[in-house]
């Protein structure tokens, strides 16, 4: 699994000699990394106490740059404060060279050295490493257990809860964890805080769901008679077009479960979640942040694949595993650097965080559903701007090419995703 956080320590021991897994100094930037770098760390000394040993020199170094360049014995005697930042951030170029991502320039901007990676060869490893291996997650070897506390009164609650340690378990399954009931670490889903609970137990209390319009604890409305509601409105949408395929209310149902997905977890687990009552397409289905319009862009990358397959035949479409001919450096764009860089690199870490497991258990899976909104919203503007079949059949390859090979490791991603959420998407390749 490529993870930009062995990048991080290899950044953190070149400029202290040491390396703390548990230290936060030095940042990965996901927004408008054009002008800020794709990873910065604060120049200011103050920010790194503890981290580094104090110069008893008579002038102390200006900032961590400067301790750098002693650190590492580089001459900077009469150089300018601006010579003095391009010789470390040089130096630290330099030492990238092994890395598992390399530097290719860097900058200081207020007080913050921001630094780029090199895009091209990140992206070529990047993506041929998840169309090759998939996703995989560092193993633990480790056991867990959980149990839900079925709310009586509120059928939606229980299947929120439900729903809750289905993807929990999925996502400790792929760290190595063991599910099993003999384990040391038990824990209880419950909506009560208060009341026994069988030894060996720790709690964990979870918000109820709720009625937007009365605020309070949904009871009368159930898990079937919403998505049946969710159904019906989706036909009413969709009637008069032909959709051409023989299990349409099959997809409604899927897009139905994943809006109702996206609302029980889309939210912190100890914090009540609200399901949607209005009929108002703008908020049930062309929300840009629900389950519907993650699975309408899968749908669409899907299409777009089954589309070039068809065209250049299954030969050509085998080359999609033998993406070693493929020049990526036809994917310079912003955009697409965004898309490998924040989605593709960074899911696994997302995965990571959607259950935080140390001293004590933290769920996040609020962390997955934002990660796949806002991967949606950024292929969806891509896909906007891009002519993507049209410009692959004007530079056509024997394998497949670099926008088509994106594409791919996206759909390798959103698959994993939907698949943690117990989410089915409405195409299948």
């Amino acid at each position: 699994m490529l993870d930009i956080t062995k990048t991080i320590n290899d950044i953190l021991h070149e400029i202290t000699g040491n390396i703390d897994n548990k230290a936060k100094i030095i940042r990965i930037n996901n927004e408008d990394t054009s002008l800020n770098g794709d990873l910065w760390f604060p120049s200011n000394l103050l920010a790194w106490r503890g981290l580094i040993t104090p110069d008893n020199d008579e002038k102390p170094p200006k900032d961590i740059l400067e301790h750098y360049s002693k650190r590492k014995e580089i001459d900077i005697s009469g150089l300018s404060n601006e010579s003095i930042t391009q010789k470390a951030i040089g130096a630290l170029i330099t030492a990238s060279k092994d890395w598992e991502f390399r530097l290719e320039r860097g900058c200081l901007q207020r007080e913050r050295v921001c630094l780029f990676l090199n895009r091209p060869l990140a992206i070529a490893k990047i993506i041929k490493k998840t169309i090759k291996h998939r996703i995989r997650l560092l193993q633990e070897n480790k056991t867990i257990f959980f149990r839900i506390n079925d709310d009586p009164e509120s059928s939606l609650t229980t299947f929120r809860l439900q729903k809750l340690k289905n993807v929990t378990e999925n996502i400790f399954k792929l760290q190595g964890y063991e599910i099993k009931e003999t384990s040391a670490e038990k824990y209880l889903l419950t909506t009560k805080s208060q009341g026994v609970i069988e030894d060996g137990y720790r709690k964990y209390v979870c918000g109820v769901v709720r009625n937007p319009e009365s605020n309070v604890k949904e009871t009368s409305e159930t898990k079937d008679s919403y998505l049946q509601r969710k159904i019906k409105f989706l036909e009413e949408l969709n009637e008069g077009r032909d959709s051409g395929v023989n299990d349409h209310e099959v997809r409604l149902k899927r897009v139905a479960e994943a809006v109702l997905t996206f609302e029980i977890l889309g939210v912190r687990p100890s914090r009540p979640s609200f399901i949607e009552i209005s009929s108002s397409p703008d908020k049930t289905i062309a929300s840009t942040k629900g389950g519907s319009f993650v699975l309408y862009n899968v749908a669409r990358i899907e299409a777009i694949l089954r589309k070039f397959g068809e065209e250049y035949g299954s030969e050509t479409w085998a080359g999609v595993e033998d993406v070693e001919r493929v020049d990526f450096s036809r994917l310079s764009s912003q955009e697409e650097w965004t898309l490998v860089y924040n989605f593709i690199l960074a899911y696994p870490h997302v995965l990571k965080n959607s259950v935080q497991h140390g001293e004590s258990l933290e769920l996040c899976p609020q962390l997955l559903c934002t990660f796949l909104s806002h991967l949606s919203q950024k292929f969806s503007v891509y896909y906007r701007r891009t002519r993507i079949l049209t410009e692959e059949r004007e530079h056509m390859i024997p394998t497949m090419t670099a926008r088509l090979c994106l594409l791919k490791a996206l759909l390798i991603v959103l698959h994993h995703a939907l698949e943690v959420l117990d989410i089915t998407p409405i195409l299948q390749m």
